[in-house]
């Protein structure tokens, strides 16, 4: 969270691109749709 500010808001979207995205996503691996899918395939 980095406030209200235009400038801060920036300051941070800029920070976090620069990150190694090496966390966990917390929706999952992005793949339900495909899961989904095969599942009703095979039904």
């Amino acid at each position: 969270i980095v406030g209200l500010k235009q400038k801060t808001i920036i300051d941070g979207v800029h920070k976090m691109l620069k990150k190694k995205r090496n966390w966990k996503h917390p929706f999952g691996d992005g793949k339900s749709g495909q899961k989904i899918v095969d599942i009703l395939i095979k039904v």
